[in-house]
């Protein structure tokens, strides 16, 4: 099945999967867990944001929660071996490290909530870098990060514009269709 119909149908079964208790935020985090590398599958520049051995990398970043970025990472380790037929590789750097990171990286997904100077220097980061980051955390999208969640009836990727556009990150025409955008 192709990627855009995967995250399409995903998007179809999380937003029929939602129901009480829709902030908790393990809930939350785990929603977001299952679209990121979906989302990741659709940017159209995903070939050139492999590493030098073909890899895909994928970062679960933290600053607070390393047991649950740990937990993370295996869970989407189990569920994710290929992104476009691409061997994927998944690791947990803490958030305040990214820069030290010696791969390429094509998604960072934030694990927790961290500070507004730590998130603009993480932002950053991912712009310069053509890194899509993406978090499951209400507001963060707001704040700059390029990718998230917007919970209505249903669930729809959520993109900050601006950052998505520093970012040089380019999504199948599909995609841009069914997301919701932040507008500064």
């Amino acid at each position: 099945m192709k990627p855009l119909y995967q995250a399409l149908l995903l998007l179809l079964m999380l937003s029929t999967a939602w129901g009480a208790g829709a902030t908790d935020e393990n809930r939350l985090i785990m929603v977001g867990l299952n679209l990121f590398p979906n989302i990741v599958s659709v940017d159209q520049d995903i070939a050139d944001k492999r590493t030098d051995d073909g890899n895909v990398y994928l970062v679960i970043a933290y600053e607070n929660q390393s047991v649950r970025a740990t937990r993370l990472a295996e869970t989407l380790r189990k569920q994710v071996s290929t992104i476009k037929r691409y061997s994927s590789k998944v690791a947990v750097v803490k958030a305040s490290e990214l820069s030290s990171f010696p791969k390429r990286v094509a998604g960072i997904f934030l694990a927790d909530e961290i500070g507004l100077a730590l998130l603009n220097q993480v932002i950053g980061h991912a712009a310069k870098h053509g890194t899509l980051l993406f978090s499951p955390i209400p507001g963060d999208v707001e704040r700059g990060v390029t990718m998230g969640m917007q919970i209505t009836s249903k669930i729809w990727p959520y993109c900050n514009t601006k950052t998505m556009k520093q970012s040089n990150i380019r999504f199948h025409p599909s995609f841009l269709k069914i997301m919701r955008c932040y507008d500064e």
